[in-house]
């Protein structure tokens, strides 16, 4: 896989048993596997960081799914401002799933789970080739009762930036960005659809060092240079697994 960015965020005593032979080998693994970057973090700092096979440290990296971690970063910055909740009906926002009676059930907390009844995927797979994606997830038929059925893909997160951009009038990555990034000086780029809507499921470029200090900020409980950033509590409720069947 040439596109692979491996990194490691360690803490305290965890970190304090790795030799420098044992990142040497780690970085000799991912490189002889066509790995794109390796960046190790210890207590927020970093203690080693090389680019391999052309790929330069400084050169934003598509996250491909990965992607997906910030929608309930989106979700909880949102909660902690009182613009959603996560066990709110989505047809309050949405009312073209008012009248439908599966449509109806849904909850952001589905939509985020991906337990929505949505279909897993919707559109090309390539983002610019979508028209709209946000409007494909709004009309999609559903496959399945909310909360009944594990879905992988874009719909369900489609769906949910719908919601954010209606909520707030604004882009949803350009929110995440505002609320989110922007506090802990990382910046994330995002393929768009033919109206210029992010695919917040797959489309995120970020460095190797950006994208490092991100998950530090989870691996902090939300807190960033001693300012909370996300509540804790509800950083919580993305850890939460569902117990819907996947397909």
């Amino acid at each position: 896989m040439r596109a692979l960015l491996f990194m490691a965020a360690l803490l305290g005593s965890t970190a304090a048993g790795i030799d420098s032979s044992s990142l040497r080998a780690a970085a000799d693994y991912s490189r002889d596997h066509r790995g794109s970057a390796v960046l190790v973090m210890t207590g927020g700092q970093v203690v080693f960081s090389e680019g391999q096979n052309g790929f330069s440290l400084s050169q934003a990296h598509m996250l491909a799914s990965g992607s997906k971690s910030f929608a309930c970063a989106l979700a909880v910055a949102l909660m902690d401002q009182g613009v959603l909740s996560l066990d709110e009906r989505v047809s309050t926002t949405l009312p073209e799933w008012a009248t439908d009676p599966l449509k109806r059930q849904v909850t952001v907390r589905h939509l985020l789970s991906f337990t929505s009844g949505l279909p897993g995927r919707i559109g090309p797979n390539a983002v610019r080739l979508n028209a709209d994606l946000f409007g494909s997830a709004l009309h999609a038929p559903f496959q399945a009762p909310p909360g009944g059925r594990f879905t992988y893909g874009n719909a369900h997160l489609a769906a949910f930036g719908l919601l954010v951009q209606r909520k707030t009038r604004l882009d949803p990555a350009l929110v995440l960005q505002r609320q989110v990034l922007d506090r802990i000086g990382v910046r994330a780029q995002w393929t768009r659809d033919q109206k210029g809507q992010p695919n917040l499921a797959g489309s995120a470029s970020m460095t190797a060092l950006d994208w490092a200090k991100y998950g530090q900020l989870i691996v902090q409980g939300g807190v960033w240079s001693g300012r909370r950033v996300l509540s804790k509590e509800g950083l919580n409720q993305c850890f939460k697994g569902s117990e819907a069947l996947a397909t």
